[in-house]
């Protein structure tokens, strides 16, 4: 497998692969053309990496996780199927399936973690909205799990996570201080954490 560390070699840099189409890039990946996988890289890497950042605020996580699909598509490459949707699309679903996996083993490794700031918040919500099951089974997990906060809690995570509120939107809609709305966020995803913690040591 090439180094990526290091920019792509003179077949990307003249273009010759650029406007290669990915069925035949992946021809030619499964036949361990290296070249195939550093226009891959190029072409796909960014969007890797946004998905993994998404439930990886840790830039050294995403950047891991981006390496690790790449690594699997060199190894499996045989694996993505084109009749069942496109190359950009299967490395999505990796990349937010690697992403999981990821951050459930930070989690294991640090049982007791501080505080989450926003970012992890949003990350969190991201890895619990996404973490099992088809589309029902989400949702019957998570608004059970919201249904273990407290009313004032539940209320101004999901104006601010199924609604897109700001949080200042949210006090105001609620006619609560914002130090309120805040600290209910803060605390209803902390319990989040908790009780989405404890079902996955007992899964």
């Amino acid at each position: 497998m090439p180094d990526r560390t290091r920019p792509g070699g003179s077949d990307l840099i003249s273009g010759s692969l650029a406007s290669v189409p990915d069925e035949a890039l992946m021809a030619q990946l499964r036949r361990h053309d290296e070249a195939a996988l550093r226009a891959l890289y190029q072409r796909y890497g960014g969007l890797v990496y946004s998905i993994a950042s998404r439930t990886l605020p840790e830039s050294q996580d995403a950047e891991e996780v981006t390496q690790d699909v790449f690594l699997r598509l060199w190894k499996h490459a045989a694996a993505w199927d084109p009749a069942r949707g496109t190359l950009a699309a299967w490395l999505a679903a990796t990349a937010r399936h690697a992403a999981i996996d990821q951050y459930r083993r930070k989690q294991r490794r640090e049982p007791a973690p501080g505080p989450l700031s926003m970012d992890e918040h949003t990350a969190l919500w991201e890895t619990l909205v996404t973490a099992s099951g088809d589309d029902s089974d989400r949702q019957q997990r998570v608004a059970a799990m919201l249904q273990r906060l407290e009313a004032p809690q539940r209320e101004a995570i999901v104006l601010a996570y199924f609604y897109g509120m700001a949080q200042s939107e949210i006090a105001e809609h609620l006619h609560r201080p914002l130090g309120t709305v805040k600290s209910h966020i803060r605390q209803g995803m902390e319990r989040l954490r908790q009780i989405w913690l404890a079902q996955e040591g007992t899964g």
